[in-house]
């Protein structure tokens, strides 16, 4: 029942994440802003979504996930109420860190606790996990496109997405928490654990994925209503093609965990991912953008859970800590690549900001590598005292 109720909280942000996307028209209307001055409200969720994944995996580490989950959900309603109801960018600015702030935490901690009760098969259960997260961001778009042509109003939508996030919250007090089990990992331990390059360069694979799926996701709608010519509502709902592929992404990768190995799902991921996204960036119909745009969701969907798993079970009894980290600096990519696709996108239009997605794929495909040789190493160094690989693992 716990996990189902995480699954409903990780839903409710994979809509939070999504539906600013394709509202991102409606909002440069309604405030008189540039692509450039919207990715700024990417990079503000970005900054507090970086600050709240910190400090709530260490507290959920120290004083249990319920202590970080509950306040997470209802903080973050509170947020999406006010983002709804801004009537100054500086207030949306506002509004989007505290949105960051609020759901960071509680990401952190529901995919620690995803850890806490799988272990051996945390891989697998973070992409089913993950699918949650998917299939909130595939309701977001039409919800966005229906709100537009409903009440021509984007901040409907979020007060939905709001009202979702208060119903997390009140499931999160009526449940019992599995207890802590171990002691509290030490500040030296968990610093030296989150300094590993190991951990670092996973960090920033992360980070390079959510650029990808800031440029499909959040400049998505823009790429289909300004260059393949779709009305905005039809715009909007196109983002979804992307999430649904995402989706069934994740579900693929979690029956291969057990059959492959975690690092070649990823390596093989992102090369495929490579092509596809240049596929949707360079497509001149939108019928073959829209194919792009679900194949890229398809290949690259895996990447984000199964490096994760991986990174878990570097220390699995720091869990949140790592998750916190991890996650932390996934949202780097929102803070520093979304302005880096808006100002493409205002230099060289919409089809400028997308081909940065191969770009980023390309770059991550290059970390990767650096990863599986780092642990190559780190395993012929540790040979002869590692216990052996149980069935279902990330390792097998």
């Amino acid at each position: 029942m716990i996990l189902a109720a995480s699954m409903w909280f990780y839903a409710a942000g994979g809509a939070a994440i999504s539906v600013f996307g394709p509202s991102l028209e409606s909002i440069s209307e309604d405030f008189g802003i540039t692509y450039s001055q919207i990715s700024v409200v990417i990079t503000v969720i970005s900054v507090g979504f970086i600050a709240g994944s910190l400090a709530g995996g260490a507290v959920s580490d120290r004083f249990g996930r319920r202590a970080v989950m509950v306040p997470s959900a209802l903080g973050t309603a509170l947020a999406m109420f006010w983002f709804a109801a801004s009537p100054t960018f500086g207030s949306l600015l506002a509004a989007g860190f505290l949105i960051g702030a609020g759901f960071g935490p509680g990401l952190a901690a529901a995919t620690a606790l995803v850890a806490d009760l799988a272990r051996e098969r945390s891989t697998r259960d973070l992409n089913l996990f993950n699918t949650a997260f998917a299939l909130g961001a595939i309701v977001a778009p039409p919800l966005v496109a229906i709100c537009l042509a409903a009440f021509a109003s984007w901040r409907v939508a979020y007060v939905v997405v709001a009202v979702w996030f208060a119903t997390s919250g009140l499931m999160f007090m009526r449940l019992s928490y599995p207890p802590r089990t171990g002691a509290v990992p030490p500040v030296r331990g968990v610093v030296r654990a989150l300094g590993s390059p190991v951990s670092i360069l996973l960090g920033l694979v992360l980070m390079l994925y959510v650029g990808v799926e800031i440029a499909f996701g959040d400049f998505g709608a823009a790429f289909m209503e300004r260059v393949q010519g779709i009305p905005r509502a039809a715009a909007a709902a196109s983002v979804t093609t992307f999430w649904i592929g995402v989706l069934l992404g994740r579900l693929v990768v979690a029956r291969l965990v057990g059959t492959w190995r975690a690092s070649s799902i990823v390596r093989w991921s992102l090369a495929l991912a490579f092509g596809m996204s240049g596929l949707a960036a360079l497509a001149n119909s939108a019928p073959l953008a829209v194919l792009g745009f679900v194949l890229t969701g398809a290949t690259v969907g895996g990447v984000f859970p199964t490096a994760l798993g991986i990174g878990l079970r570097l220390r699995p009894e720091m869990a949140g800590s790592l998750a916190g980290a991890l996650t932390a600096l996934a949202s780097v990519g929102g803070a520093l690549l979304a302005p880096m696709i808006g100002v493409a996108s205002d230099a060289a239009g919409p089809r400028g900001g997308m081909l940065l997605a191969p770009a980023f794929i390309f770059a991550a495909m290059v970390l990767f590598e650096l990863v599986r040789a780092l642990r190559r190493r780190n395993a012929r160094a540790t040979a002869g005292l590692a216990a052996p690989t149980v069935k279902g693992s990330i390792d097998a």
